[in-house]
């Protein structure tokens, strides 16, 4: 049994990670949540914001740490110290240290359904070599697209973590490496750090994006995705779950119960689309226009008949074009544009009420929203938040 302090005060509980970034903020707050319900907790970080060094607690006094280890050196220190830790990284794997993350494979899968819905047929993965939860992310993207009757091509390069001169990159290599990828191509990124990079790199190469390059990271950084150029579409994890999840298996073990023997996973919460992926890969002039009259207007209440009067093409031939190469009707297509915007705006609190959500979708009232909903969702528009929110 790991040893602890004696002392009938709250515990205290040492946050040994980087503060502020977007992802930490969110483990911090499910970890404070679980304090709040079950505690109290004392929570010991840096006075000054920044991350609490985990070689410092070779000498602290508490009862347990939730840490992330990033490193074999610190993983050493974690089986010498004779307190319960939990682990939050998933740089590498720690069997013997009970570790709560994020399910990386769900999180691959979860970016290849976004291109597969895409109509992408040419993959690409832009991965960090040796890292685990790089590598789990790169298998389940593969998996999804193998079974989709897909592969990837794979770049992955050196982790910056432990590098002397951690701002260097293999310039040159990612840059002959994009170069070498046929137009359309989807690439799913280790995380939005690496995503920008590589959009930095496209715009010197002249390589278009979204239109020969579909992107996606994860994290969801706001500032990384909304100030990159286009705006990056991006996985969101569910931190503020990882965090609560983390605090509660550290107050198993304090009570001196066994680690875990297995990662605990979490599932992303979602992906966000933004102007990265804002595309369907399409080499049919005609159709590729038409897609983008919906991409622009289908929050208004248009339909077939005013997408034919845009257009130099007959409805017939536009309707041939989207079977041939979508695999639906115009119709079809535009329906499920509209529902999937409708689900996006379900999900959001405090909740919109639902004439709302049916004119920002381009239905003329709830009535039509819950026929077509049905249709495609299988439940009404209702019954998927509540779902949303069990």
């Amino acid at each position: 049994m790991a040893e602890t302090t004696t002392n009938k005060g709250p515990l205290r509980i040492a946050l040994a990670y980087q503060l502020g970034a977007p992802y930490p903020e969110q483990i911090t707050h499910g970890i404070l949540r679980y304090s709040q319900e079950q505690g109290p907790w004392e929570i010991v970080s840096s006075p000054e914001g920044s991350a609490l060094p985990f070689e410092s607690l070779s000498s602290w006094k508490g009862d347990g740490v939730i840490a992330m280890l990033e490193t074999n050196h610190q993983v050493a220190i974690a089986h010498s110290l004779k307190l319960p830790i939990v682990n939050l990284a998933t740089s590498l794997l720690t069997p013997r240290i009970s570790t709560v993350s994020g399910d990386q494979q769900e999180i691959g899968k979860l970016a290849a359904e976004h291109f597969l819905k895409r109509n992408f047929r040419r993959f690409a993965y832009y991965g960090l070599r040796d890292v685990w939860y790089s590598s789990e992310r790169l298998h389940g993207y593969r998996e999804c697209l193998r079974n989709a009757g897909y592969d990837c091509d794979v770049y992955e390069t050196e982790s910056s973590l432990l590098a002397e001169e951690p701002w260097k990159l293999d310039r040159e290599g990612l840059s002959n490496w994009l170069s070498s990828l046929s137009p359309p191509t989807a690439v799913f990124t280790a995380h939005d750090y690496r995503a920008r990079i590589l959009l930095e790199r496209c715009a010197d190469l002249g390589i278009e994006v979204p239109s020969d390059l579909a992107v996606i990271g994860v994290d969801d950084d706001p500032i990384v995705c909304q100030f990159s150029e286009p705006p990056l579409s991006s996985i969101r994890q569910n931190g503020a779950e990882v965090g609560y999840l983390a605090a509660s298996v550290l107050d198993s073990l304090i009570r001196g119960e066994k680690p875990l023997s297995k990662p605990l996973l979490v599932s992303p919460e979602e992906l966000i689309a933004r102007d990265s992926t804002r595309v369907v890969a399409v080499e049919d002039t005609t159709l590729r226009k038409c897609l983008d009259l919906i991409d622009l207007h289908h929050s208004s209440p248009i339909d077939v008949a005013w997408l034919v009067s845009r257009l130099n093409a007959s409805r017939r031939h536009i309707e041939k074009l989207f079977q041939t190469e979508l695999g639906e009707s115009p119709h079809e297509y535009l329906s499920n544009i509209r529902i999937e915007r409708a689900k996006t705006l379900l999900d959001k609190k405090p909740p919109l009420p639902l004439r709302e959500i049916a004119g920002q979708c381009g239905f003329s009232e709830p009535r039509r929203l819950n026929i077509v909903f049905q249709r495609i969702a299988a439940c009404s528009p209702r019954e998927y938040r509540d779902r949303q929110t069990d």
